[in-house]
């Protein structure tokens, strides 16, 4: 396992369930699309890392391992926030 996503969903399922762990998964991979992170020179707490940043990146990760993330394909707005990360 990684930090803050799993490597292997597959070991997520063993303990809490297909259902939680699909569910777990879904919400991470969604996350990214919902916040837009500020860049460093933005933050008021410079050392400091809002937890819907790792939210975002897990669900980046987690879309790029599964080979479901194609960067060709998203949109101007999708890039933007993307690049946030």
């Amino acid at each position: 396992m990684a930090q803050y996503s799993p490597q292997n969903w597959s070991a997520v399922e063993d303990e809490w369930g297909e259902r939680v762990a699909g569910a777990a998964r879904r919400g991470r991979e969604a996350a990214w699309r919902d916040f837009s992170p500020h860049l460093p020179h933005e933050k008021d707490e410079r050392n400091a890392v809002d937890g819907r940043v790792v939210m975002g990146l897990a669900g980046l990760q987690s879309l790029w391992q599964c080979g479901a993330l194609d960067f060709s394909a998203l949109t101007d707005e999708e890039v933007a926030t993307a690049t946030r990360y």
